[in-house]
């Protein structure tokens, strides 16, 4: 399995072992309980995306979503977006249902949410995006783009 296609809390948890973090300093910055963040690295339970995102800030990284080995986008671009990604994808929200085992209104309870910049569960992401054909990836975090 390559580092990209390991589950995100995994990728996570190489990073900050990679650079030699402990649980209750990276716990401390990002302003969660070290039992939380031990929770998240072992799969028992997994953050909402905003900790995700903070975590991976934390260690100079970014969620990106990657198609193969394929770089997308930051995800922090694509979630105010998520519906309209999926209808680029030219799968109805019935569809998107249907293939997670979840109903329509549930769908749609997700992409309002990121639309409104309210916290989703990053494990609902990586679902979401694997059903699309996607996947997230923890990658090293792109300096920020200024308009000319």
């Amino acid at each position: 399995m390559n580092a990209y296609t390991a589950p995100a809390h995994q990728q996570l948890r190489r990073h900050r072992q990679a650079a030699d973090i402990h649980q209750r300093h990276l716990a401390h910055t990002i302003g969660v309980s070290e039992s939380a963040l031990r929770r998240w690295e072992l799969g028992h339970t997994t953050p909402r995306i905003n900790h995700a995102y903070a975590y991976a800030a934390t260690l100079n990284q970014q969620l990106t979503i990657m198609r193969g080995n394929q770089p997308i986008s930051p995800l922090q671009q694509v979630l105010p977006n998520l519906a309209r990604f999926r209808d680029r994808h030219h799968t109805t929200r019935l569809a998107m249902a249907a293939h997670l085992h979840v109903t329509e209104s549930a769908v749609g309870n997700t992409e309002r949410k990121a639309a409104a910049g309210a916290p989703v569960v990053l494990a609902t992401l990586e679902r979401y995006f694997a059903a699309l054909g996607y996947r997230i990836a923890v990658t090293p975090r792109q300096p920020e783009r200024t308009p000319a």
